[in-house]
């Protein structure tokens, strides 16, 4: 437990001044909201009291089986958000969870082969939850453009497969524009 940060009894009593500069500032305007910023002020401590704890366990953890899964659920629940967004796709849910799995495997691999990161819960659990909460939102992101997509372009599909194409290739275009669109926002954040 050496390796974390201890919070002392100031900054404590700084970040508390915050929350009663909040409350005077309701006072002051009327707002009357001093009873609810003090109950989520005090809900907030309490929730990261219990985070804090569960934390401190989790990277005292040195099991492989336990990092695995954990980082295997972390997967689970981001393609179960992600597919929320692809309402409409046949198994959305399995397909992000495929993507978001191989793809947080190979940056994780890769990133312990060359020695950027050591397998311990102290480094995979906020590196893998980055890399897997990024690749959700990147999913996300390309269902709602694919979905848009479909519905400007429903017609052109329509007369595509009423011309005998195959939903495969009535939609290899539009499929196509969602995958270049979601690469070059990539490439933008990439050079930021």
């Amino acid at each position: 437990m050496s390796q974390f940060h201890s919070i002392s009894t100031m900054s404590l009593c700084l970040a508390s001044v915050l929350v009663i500069i909040s409350m005077f500032m309701s006072y002051r305007q009327e707002l009357k909201l001093e009873k609810d910023i003090f109950i989520s002020a005090l809900r907030a401590t309490i929730q990261l009291f219990v985070i804090g704890f569960i934390l401190a366990y989790i990277f005292s953890t040195e099991s492989p089986i336990f990092i695995i899964g954990l980082l295997g659920f972390m997967a689970i629940n981001a393609a179960y958000n992600a597919s929320k967004r692809g309402k409409g796709i046949p198994y959305a849910i399995w397909i992000s969870w495929f993507a978001i799995t191989v793809g947080a495997s190979i940056t994780l691999i890769i990133l312990l082969l060359t020695g950027v990161l050591n397998f311990t819960a102290y480094q995979m659990t906020p590196v893998g939850g980055m890399v897997i909460s990024g690749a959700m939102v990147a999913i996300g992101l390309c269902y709602r453009q694919m979905l848009s997509n479909f519905e400007l372009r429903k017609q052109e599909v329509e007369i595509k497969l009423a011309l005998g194409s195959t939903p495969k290739q009535a939609s290899k275009a539009i499929v196509r524009d969602v995958i270049k669109t979601d690469c070059s926002q990539l490439w933008i954040v990439l050079r930021l």
